[in-house]
């Protein structure tokens, strides 16, 4: 019964994560009805393939920054956008920076709040992401106003 359930689920193009939940969801009213036991050994969840993702071409990171010059109104899209192709940077990381957050004698940047299990970590900056966030103050320097606070990056 539950076999045939998948079966037809993978007929109709579902994926196999998709089908897992929904068996998990029919297991949970299985139990709590103590009918589970009925189809245990019959059921075993298919396989799950994870795509964690791929790094961008060289031609692929061309043809976005071409594009992302083509508007002005795009630029501090695009600063952001260049600090992530060349750090190990997450968006939402580049949301928060802040200009304390930023050596620029030294040429890093430190998380102070990230995902990983050390709470902080030290960002080196190449020629280019280090030149993307010396342009993200110069709009502040014009204004006659001292760079402060967040980077133009957190309006995104």
């Amino acid at each position: 019964m539950v076999r045939t359930y998948a079966a037809d689920r993978k007929t109709a193009n579902v994926a196999n994560k998709t089908i897992n939940l929904e068996i998990g969801v029919l297991r949970s009213v299985m139990k709590r009805a103590k009918l589970w036991h009925l189809f245990a050994e019959e059921v075993k969840p298919l396989p799950v393939h994870t795509q964690i993702g791929r790094a961008m071409t060289s031609d692929e990171k061309l043809r976005l920054t071409r594009a992302a010059t083509t508007k002005p109104e795009w630029q501090n899209a695009r600063l952001a956008m260049v600090v992530a192709l060349n750090t190990t940077m997450r968006a939402c990381e580049i949301k928060t920076l802040r200009w304390c957050d930023v050596d620029f004698l030294a040429k890093t940047i430190i998380i102070r709040k990230s995902k990983t299990q050390a709470g902080q970590r030290m960002i080196p900056l190449n020629d280019d992401a280090l030149s993307a966030v010396k342009s993200s103050i110069q709009p502040r320097i014009n204004n006659g106003r001292a760079a402060s606070g967040p980077l133009r990056f957190s309006r995104l």
